[in-house]
């Protein structure tokens, strides 16, 4: 009878273990997801500034950036 209750005690103890286990790694899981959502919204984010810059870029012509430079880096008498 007493067997009984150390074989018990040790399926017990397994399960808690496994369990312990198999939690450990559902958030580990959940963690790189997280991460990766995260990841790809800032990635999402750079892209958009990225973009709204070279449309910036793309919409001045070269006279106008000549013109520009001309008012603000010329020797004012």
């Amino acid at each position: 009878m007493k067997m009984l209750y150390v074989y018990a005690a040790g399926i017990l103890a397994a399960s808690v273990a496994t369990a312990g286990v198999i939690g450990a790694r559902a958030g580990a899981a959940k963690c790189h997801a997280q991460h990766a959502r995260d990841a790809a919204a800032a990635y999402t984010q750079m892209i958009k500034i990225q973009g709204n810059i070279h449309e910036k870029v793309l919409r001045t012509a070269t006279d106008d950036i000549r013109r520009i430079l001309r008012e603000k880096y010329t020797i004012a008498d």
